[in-house]
């Protein structure tokens, strides 16, 4: 926060200085030259710019003011100083340079933001004018209807900047929410929606994915299927809500066992599949072994209770050129002499 009033400090005494200058080259005018003024004022003026490009343009000061607007304030009070004091077509084509600011802010900036540049550009005109008449013989009346027409023109740019700064903000909303529906949408192709580990179709395409670089790099593959003892009992005794904050608590645990570069699926009801990725069988059964130890001592608070439930699990390994279907039979065979073994036990392929 200090950091940012530093810099707005530096840049309000930054403009005041800029306009003091101004007003003092023109009292000196007729005393050091035009073309010793206006390079005078153009250093003063470039130098400020580059103050501001050396700092990030996204960096937000008070008021909703970022740098990036007030690099666009700069550069218009700067076109207009330098306008007035150049005679001839050229002032005309340097005034329109807060137009183009103006073009540029409405599609980057905010509404404030566009008014805060268009204000500025105003004010300039208006102060160094009077410097002008105050210190120069000029043909007021005309001076008067040149900052009339410009003032108008101002008006009819800063309303239509502000319309296109709010369409603007208005896109990036519904990109933001286009975003965010896609990663939702993201996230339910692959993702469990009680328990948060992948889901059956996303770990099958891993699957298959991981069994073809096997069968190619000759490395190791294995899994553990597991599925909870009587958990339909658990369903009846705690209630569906008890059962699905048991299945929550089982994921988390089962996901805390594994690296990051395994895989924990549910594949429906209480049945998940634990993917060790370059992993032997004998290491898949003691993940295994942990997982059924650890489910044993796990306590689920519930509104009718503590739950508490076991695991059975079927380890193998994959064996190369085997395939999939094959592969996940093995496991599932395995699963079948736990379950059908007394439950709460691992049994290998």
């Amino acid at each position: 926060m200090q950091s940012r009033s530093v810099r707005l400090s530096i840049w309000l005494l930054g403009f005041l200085l800029f306009i003091a200058l101004s007003w003092q080259l023109v009292e000196l005018q007729t005393e050091t030259g035009r073309a010793r003024v206006d390079q005078t004022l153009l250093l003063f003026w470039a130098g400020g710019l580059l103050v501001l490009v050396l700092f990030p343009p996204d960096a937000v000061l008070h008021l909703g003011l970022r740098l990036a607007s007030l690099r666009v304030i700069w550069l218009n009070v700067g076109a207009v100083a330098l306008a007035l004091l150049t005679p001839g077509a050229s002032r005309y084509l340097l005034l329109c340079v807060p137009f183009i600011g103006i073009a540029f802010a409405s599609t980057r900036l905010s509404s404030l933001e566009v008014l805060v540049s268009a204000l500025a550009a105003w004010l300039t005109y208006g102060i160094v004018l009077a410097a002008l008449i105050h210190g120069t013989h000029l043909d007021v009346p005309v001076e008067l209807i040149a900052f009339g027409l410009f003032s108008l023109s101002l008006a009819a740019m800063v309303v239509s900047g502000v319309e296109i700064a709010d369409l603007h903000r208005q896109l990036v909303w519904q990109r933001q929410g286009l975003q965010q529906n896609l990663e939702r949408m993201r996230a339910a192709a692959f993702q469990d929606e009680l328990t948060g580990v992948f889901n059956r179709r996303f770990v099958m395409e891993v699957l298959a994915r991981e069994i073809a670089y096997v069968d190619r790099e000759r490395t190791s593959l294995a899994v553990c299927y597991c599925d909870l003892d009587n958990f339909k009992a658990v369903n009846d005794q705690f209630g569906h809500a008890g059962g699905d904050r048991a299945l929550q608590d089982f994921a988390k645990l089962a996901g805390s066992l594994v690296r990051s570069a395994d895989y924990v699926a549910r594949l429906g009801g209480e049945e998940f599949l634990l993917v060790l990725v370059g992993a032997s069988a004998e290491r898949a059964r003691n993940v295994a072994q942990r997982l059924c130890v650890r489910t044993r001592e796990l306590r689920t608070r519930s509104d009718l209770g503590i739950v508490q439930f076991t695991v059975s699990s079927g380890v193998t390994g994959y064996r190369r050129g085997e395939g999939l279907a094959a592969f996940l039979e093995r496991a599932d065979q395995a699963l079948y002499q736990a379950k059908h073994g007394g439950r709460d036990q691992v049994i290998m392929a």
